[in-house]
């Protein structure tokens, strides 16, 4: 199954979170462990089978967001930058 990447839907929020999850090369079963969902409700929600629920893309969209914080923060120690904390203003 192919991530989509164009289509109708084109710039609509499951294109560029599903971008932002092949920016990252994640694995469904990465998806599926981090997020709880399903493998079919991760599938469905983006390949753009099915119009997925808010709530389905807000699981997912936590836990890609997650990973590119960490993602980030590895990188930053890799190159001897200390990683910035998240302070509520």
């Amino acid at each position: 199954m192919s991530i989509v990447s164009a289509g109708p839907n084109s710039g609509s929020r499951v294109e560029k979170l599903a971008a932002r999850v092949r920016e990252l090369r994640l694995k469904y079963e990465e998806i599926i462990k981090g997020t709880g969902l399903n493998a079919m409700t991760i599938s469905r929600a983006l390949t753009g089978r099915s119009e997925p629920r808010a709530a389905t893309l807000d699981r997912i969209e936590a836990f890609v967001t997650a990973q590119e914080i960490a993602q980030r923060d590895h990188l930053l120690a890799v190159h001897g930058v200390p990683a910035r904390t998240e302070t509520a203003a």
